[in-house]
Formats: structure tokens, C-alpha cells, sequence
């Protein structure tokens, strides 16, 4: 059964896809109208220019719903503390103290994107909370499945090339050391 916070949710994303979606749209077909005959050089074109759209529309459209939903995963913020504390002996059980918004650094599958998050810090052992965090499950600030695409060509690939890789198929520029982290962990 769905809830009313679930189909609020629902409400709110689907806004978000259809507010971009114009856009998208009409970025296609400047895309597709700068095309006079195709041949394999405006194609290649045309898929650069649509994989450029795809990517600030998906940027965009994530960092959107994440701020919108900024403000109900302060709950589940709280719990969380609660679980950390109890399971560390901090007796907070999920006292926090809000630290306002802070901006963060994300990368997606479609490129970094910078999200405003709410901050709550534990009164007892002074952990943050980030909501876009929680929310996100990053992993060395990078989306689950942006993580799970630079782990698999570091599996396969020495760091520097897999970085290459990543560049060259994703458009994603991740830094060795980055790379590092995320298959040593």
C-alpha cells in the first residue's frame, strides 16, 4: 500500500521529469536540425551533442529531486543517529542539532553535480548526518552506480587507464587516486 509521503514523492519527481522534459525536448531538435545530410561525421556529432543533453538533463533532474527531498529524510537523519549512537554507547538517541545547509560535490553517471544538504550533528559524539548523503548512499562521493562503473574498469584496468576509460565511455573525469580509494574500501 502506498503511502502518503510515497505518493507525495511520487507527485513531486514526476514534476521534476516533466519540467526538464520540454527542455530535453527541445535540445533534441536543435540537435537533430543542425544535421543538413548524415554522413558519419554528423553523426557522431549528433550523438556527442544528445550524450551532452542527456547528461545536464540527468544532472539536473537528480539534483532536484534530491533538494526537494532535503527536507523528509531529516527523520530518517535522526534514526540513523540513533542507530550509530546505540551501537557506539552515545547516549544522543538521535538529538540532533541542525548545521544548516552545506553544498556538496556529487558525481553521477551524468557528470558532478553540487547538492545544497541539510547537516544535523549529534550533541554527544558530534558525527554529522548529511541528508543528500543518506539519501544517495554515496560512496567516496560518487552515486552507487556511478561507484559500481569506475570500480569495474579499475577491476579490469591499471588506475590510469581505467581513468581513461572512464573518461572515454561515461564522460566522467575521476582522479587516480579516487579510483584507488573506491576498490581499496
Amino acid at each position: 500500500m502506498t503511502t502518503a509521503v510515497e505518493r507525495s514523492r511520487q507527485v513531486r519527481i514526476r514534476q521534476v521529469l516533466e519540467r526538464h522534459l520540454g527542455a530535453l525536448v527541445g535540445a533534441f531538435s536543435e540537435v537533430f536540425g543542425a544535421m543538413a545530410s548524415p554522413g558519419a561525421a554528423e553523426l557522431l556529432q549528433a550523438e556527442q551533442g544528445l550524450r551532452a543533453v542527456l547528461h545536464q538533463f540527468g544532472a539536473e533532474t537528480i539534483r532536484e529531486m534530491v533538494e526537494q527531498a532535503d527536507t523528509e529524510m531529516r527523520e530518517l537523519l535522526r534514526k540513523r543517529c540513533r542507530i550509530h549512537c546505540n551501537a557506539h554507547g552515545c547516549p544522543c538517541v538521535g538529538n540532533l542539532h541542525s548545521k544548516g545547509k552545506r553544498s556538496i560535490r556529487v558525481m553521477t553517471l551524468f557528470g558532478e553535480i553540487r547538492v545544497r544538504q541539510w547537516v544535523g550533528e549529534c550533541r554527544t559524539c558530534g558525527r554529522l548526518f548529511g541528508a543528500a548523503d543518506e539519501l544517495l548512499r554515496l560512496v567516496d562521493g560518487m552515486t552507487p552506480a556511478c561507484a559500481s562503473v569506475v570500480a569495474l574498469n579499475a577491476v579490469v584496468e591499471p588506475y590510469e587507464q581505467a581513468r581513461k576509460l572512464v573518461l572515454e565511455n561515461a564522460g566522467l573525469e575521476v582522479d587516480d587516486n579516487r579510483i584507488k580509494r573506491l576498490v581499496d574500501a
